[in-house]
C-alpha cells in the first residue's frame, strides 16, 4: 500500500513505480509488474534497473522478444554488466542469432575474463557456427576456471571429436 500511496500523492515518481513493479512481481503479477516499469522508464528514460526488471517480467509473461529489448536498452545505460551480457548471449543463442550471442558473451568476458560459464557458453556458441578451434579453447578455459563445469568437459569432449572428424575429412579430400 505504501508505493501505491507514493504514487496517488505523486504520479511522476518513478522510483515508486519501480518499487511497486519489484513487489507485484515478487507477489507473481508479472503484468501488473510491466505496468509500473514501464512507467519508470517513461518518467525517466535512463533508470537502468527498471529496464532491467522490466525484461525479468517480459521474460516471465513470455515476452522474450520486448524483454530482448529492455535488456538491451539496460546494457546501453550500464554497459559493464557482464551478467547482463552473458543473459542475453543465452537468449540470442536459443533464438538462433548465434553471431549475436557471440558479440555478447565476447563482451561479457572482455568486462570479466574469469567467468567460466561464459566460457563454456561462447565455445558451444562458436562450435554451432564451425568455429571448432575457438570453441575448443573456450571450454579448456571454462574448465581451468572451474573443474567442476561438467558442461565445459563434455563440450570439450564433443568438440574434439568433431574437429577431429573434420580434420579427417579435410585429408580424405586432399
Amino acid at each position: 500500500a505504501g508505493y501505491r500511496e507514493a504514487i496517488r500523492l505523486r504520479p511522476e515518481y518513478a522510483g515508486a513505480h519501480h518499487n511497486l513493479g519489484v513487489v507485484l512481481e515478487r507477489l507473481d503479477k508479472p503484468d501488473e509488474a510491466i505496468a509500473h516499469y514501464r512507467i519508470a522508464v517513461e518518467l525517466e528514460p535512463s533508470y537502468g534497473q527498471a529496464y532491467r526488471h522490466l525484461g525479468d517480467a517480459l521474460v516471465k509473461a513470455g515476452s522474450h522478444g520486448k524483454a530482448l529489448e529492455a535488456y538491451e536498452t539496460y546494457l546501453l545505460l550500464e554497459p559493464e554488466d557482464a551478467a547482463m551480457h552473458n543473459q542475453v548471449g543465452d537468449m540470442m543463442m536459443r533464438s538462433g542469432r548465434l553471431n549475436d550471442a557471440i558479440d555478447y558473451y565476447e563482451a561479457a568476458l572482455r568486462i570479466e575474463p574469469d567467468l567460466a560459464e561464459t566460457h563454456n557458453n561462447l565455445g558451444v556458441t562458436l562450435a554451432r557456427v564451425g568455429r571448432l578451434e575457438e570453441a575448443v579453447a573456450h571450454f579448456k578455459k571454462a574448465m581451468q576456471l572451474d573443474p567442476e563445469l561438467v558442461g565445459a568437459q563434455r563440450n570439450l569432449a564433443m568438440a574434439m571429436e568433431m574437429l577431429r572428424d573434420s580434420q579427417q575429412k579435410s585429408l580424405g579430400n586432399e
